[in-house]
């Protein structure tokens, strides 16, 4: 758990129950109830978390609920006075309808115009969101339930799905692509604790400052995103690198999707001298191998494989980008690493397939 709980602060202070709160007027649930009559001002948050027996999501939604609705209260604060609102980092920026490229609707692909304008939507519907956004799961969306939803996601839009499969896809093939990535980079992230932390952590920052709440306790604290096996130099990134590489990698993200793939790889390149984490080493690649810049597409792979040797999606990213190069062994070499890691994947299986066939290198689906 890190030093700075999402929506509450630092994890060691230990919160006091309001004496002065109506319990018949809050309509505590029962959960709410038992983790509210665990609060002594001596159990700090860190304690309250973990002797709740509950998942750590649902008892940290719990106890942001007993703050906001005044039973419990935080040492120096008034308890007489409501707490600041809480930031709801499911908001997202006012953002304009969603506008269909009017060339793209009019290419001649073996799609109908309804198929069309559900990609095109979706593809313009991930700029600028959050990764619940993308998944369409709300922020406490359990494992099982982002699964689902990564899984649904994955039927409808990606590219070797029976409805795509062998047809004329032309631009409509990267948009697909891009949309079932970033919905497996949404679920990798989110199903992780620690990750997905980090990542809300981050949203309630970008809100705050978005909003012009001040959260001095959050932006102070090293509470960036966590690098996962990479350093910048003998200690490692400090927050500050984490929370401004986190920054530029949303900034790549929202280029490589809009289709602005020179600045996408200049803010790839700077996140990742500031902290080099594999998902970001693995977008970083995809974008270079878009814009056919082969040689850093093929670093970025084989950093992204090297750091984080027991993701699967790493070494299937380095395959599709040996396979651009036309190094086909050691691409089904990455792709049967891939394989190894996560046996079940069909997708994974479907490129090991596709590798196998004589048609040649292609660069992959995007």
């Amino acid at each position: 758990m890190s030093k700075t709980l999402p929506g509450l602060g630092p994890a060691e202070i230990a919160p006091l129950v309001n004496r002065d709160f109506d319990l018949g007027r809050a309509r505590l649930g029962p959960e709410e109830y038992f983790v509210l009559t665990r609060i002594d001002g001596r159990t700090s948050l860190r304690e309250l978390v973990l002797i709740s027996g509950f998942p750590e999501g649902q008892a940290l939604t719990i106890l942001r609920r007993l703050r906001q609705v005044g039973a419990m209260y935080f040492p120096g604060e008034d308890p007489t006075r409501p707490p600041p609102p809480e930031l709801d980092f499911d908001s997202e920026p006012p953002r304009p309808p969603v506008q269909i490229d009017e060339d793209l609707l009019a290419e001649d692909v073996d799609l109908t115009e309804e198929q069309k304008r559900i990609i095109l939507t979706k593809h313009a519907s991930i700029a600028g969101g959050t990764y619940f956004s993308v998944l369409e799961v709300h922020r406490d969306a359990g494992k099982k339930a982002l699964r689902a939803a990564r899984d649904k996601i994955s039927m409808r839009f990606h590219p070797d799905r029976p409805a795509y499969f062998k047809k004329r896809l032309g631009s409509y093939r990267a948009l697909l692509a891009q949309i079932f990535e970033i919905a497996n980079e949404a679920f990798e992230v989110l199903s992780d604790d620690a990750k997905r932390e980090a990542y809300v952590q981050g949203l309630i920052v970008a809100t705050a400052a978005r909003n012009g709440t001040p959260v001095e306790h959050l932006a102070a604290s090293d509470t960036g995103p966590v690098a996962v096996r990479g350093s910048v130099g003998p200690t490692g990134p400090t927050g500050n690198d984490r929370h401004k590489a986190a920054q530029l990698f949303e900034e790549a993200c929202h280029h490589q999707v809009t289709g602005e793939l020179p600045l996408a790889l200049s803010e790839f390149a700077s996140a990742i001298a500031l902290d080099p984490q594999p998902r970001y080493l693995r977008r970083a690649a995809q974008a270079a191998l878009r814009a056919q810049e082969l040689r850093d597409a093929e670093e970025y792979g084989k950093r992204a494989a090297e750091l984080d040797p027991q993701n699967a999606e790493s070494h299937r990213v380095y395959g599709r980008v040996l396979r651009a190069r036309g190094r086909l062994d050691d691409a089904r070499r990455a792709l049967e690493e891939a394989t190894r890691i996560d046996p079940g994947n069909p997708h994974i299986a479907a490129e090991l397939r596709a590798l196998m066939t004589p048609k040649g290198p292609e660069g992959g689906h995007g």
